[in-house]
């Protein structure tokens, strides 16, 4: 009966950290190519934001090419609804807000804002294998 109760909790323990070891694989690590959909709080830099508009919550001119250098933070995800503009329709996606960091990586209020899709077939696609992860933050409150 011992040995029976031993294996089980080897074999759990076992299951339990190849688990974490999973999941730690899915976050990704600071560096490296994002492998998943970006999340809040994930700063994240590629050079194809050099290339995008900043969509309508922007504060530069669309098609910035210091975004390219730029660090962003995630501040929002979400999947927005399909429609039709002047151009035709367009499928539902994942959109991503991102404000800019400081050239420092701290966090900007003012920071220029950028909004791209991480889905097929919209115009400002940036799938996970162009965004490189730099590192998270944390959203904070404080009171006053």
């Amino acid at each position: 009966m011992q040995r029976t109760s031993g294996m089980r909790t080897s074999l759990l323990l076992a299951l339990a950290a190849l688990f974490l070891a999973s999941a730690a694989a899915l976050a990704g690590k600071p560096g490296q190519r994002m492998s998943r959909q970006v999340k809040v709080g994930d700063v994240i830099a590629s050079p194809t934001f050099g290339q995008l508009q900043t969509g309508w919550r922007g504060s530069v001119p669309s098609y910035s090419p210091r975004f390219a250098r730029a660090k962003f933070v995630v501040e929002e995800t979400k999947m927005a609804h399909g429609g039709h503009d002047t151009l035709g329709s367009f499928p539902a996606g994942w959109t991503v807000v991102a404000r800019e960091l400081h050239k420092d990586g701290t966090y900007n209020p003012r920071g220029a804002t950028l909004e791209f899709m991480q889905s097929e077939n919209h115009n400002d696609n940036v799938p996970p294998g162009q965004i490189t992860l730099v590192k998270q933050m944390r959203l904070t409150f404080v009171d006053r």
